[in-house]
Formats: C-alpha cells, sequence, structure tokens
C-alpha cells in the first residue's frame, strides 16, 4: 500500500518512493483515472484507489499498488482526523485482500503496509500506531476464517516499519488490542 495525497501527486515519503519506483508507466496510470473522474479528485481522503505496478522495480516486489490518501493531522479536529485515517486502512486492506485473486511464487497473498499518515501527513507516532492496531484487527475480526470460510492462513499482512522501537510500539499495541 501506498500513503498518497488526494489528488496522488508524489512526495518524498512512501508515496514518493513508490512513484519513483513505478516511473512514467504509474505516472501515466494515475494520470488516466485522475481524467476520468470529472472531478479531478480521483482519491478523496480517506480513500483509496489500485493501479498496477509500474516499472520492472515494482513488477519485481509487487503485484499490485493500492494508494491511499490519508489525511493531514489536525489537533483541533483530532477525531475526524483519527476517523478519516481508519477509513484509509479500512478500505486498503479490502481492497488489497478482497478485490484481488493472486498470489505469490509461494502460495502466500502478502499485503506490504506503511505507517499510514505518520509521516509527511503529520500524525504523531502514538496516534499512527493505535489507528493501524485498532484496523488491523478489525480486519482480522470482520474477516474470521472459520466463521466466513473467507480468508486463509496463506495471507500476510505485514507493516514495513523501519525503525525498530516504532515497530515494536505496533507489536504492543496490536497485543494491548487483542486483549
Amino acid at each position: 500500500m501506498d500513503a498518497g495525497s488526494n489528488m496522488l501527486y508524489p512526495s518524498q515519503v512512501v508515496d514518493g518512493i513508490v512513484h519513483q519506483l513505478g516511473g512514467k508507466p504509474l505516472l501515466k496510470e494515475i494520470q488516466w483515472k485522475q481524467k476520468l473522474n470529472l472531478f479531478g479528485n480521483v482519491c478523496p481522503i480517506g480513500t483509496c484507489i489500485m493501479t498496477s505496478d509500474g516499472n520492472k522495480e515494482l513488477v519485481d516486489r509487487y503485484f499490485k499498488v493500492v494508494h491511499a490518501a490519508p489525511p493531514f493531522y489536525e489537533s483541533r479536529r483530532k477525531d475526524e482526523s483519527i476517523r478519516l485515517l481508519e477509513e484509509c486502512y479500512e478500505s486498503s486492506f479490502e481492497m488489497a485482500f478482497d478485490s484481488i485473486h493472486w498470489k505469490g511464487h509461494d502460495g502466500t497473498r502478502v499485503v506490504a503496509c506503511p505507517l499510514i499518515g505518520a509521516g509527511a501527513r503529520g500524525f504523531p507516532i502514538n496516534i499512527a500506531i493505535e489507528a493501524a492496531s485498532r484496523q488491523s484487527l478489525k480486519w482480522l475480526n470482520n474477516n474470521d476464517c472459520e466463521q466466513q470460510n473467507k480468508c486463509s492462513q496463506d495471507e500476510l499482512l505485514v507493516f514495513g516499519i523501519m525503525e525498530e522501537y516504532i515497530a515494536k510500539d505496533l507489536v504492543d499495541a496490536l497485543e494491548c488490542e487483542r486483549k
């Protein structure tokens, strides 16, 4: 998944890296999707879209890219900011797991996800972690394998977090949320 703006313009965070690796094919696909939308807002805040993987650099690693449009964090509108951030996760997980019927070479379907909102969008790390853990567990609980016979043991959600202390805080939040 990729955290982008509501117009999906590249920036110098995860979105910028994805756009750089996706190259012109990815840029052209996003521009095409924007032209299809009469209002020019192809990905409103709190939603996501899916694109191809673009250039070879992404093709070798990913099957599709889900672009999420998180809000900017506003402390005066904290609850609204968090709600929209959680909507990003919810729509992205749904699109990544439910809309794509693919598996990797080893038969496993892996969805890689950044800590949405924690970079250029200005969310405090603890709030971004809480939103990520709540929505991850919500997705897991809503897709209970035994109840719905929908998900399988070969589906993985992996957060790409470079800082070890942030990754540990996310694991701790997931464990607390499960209790």
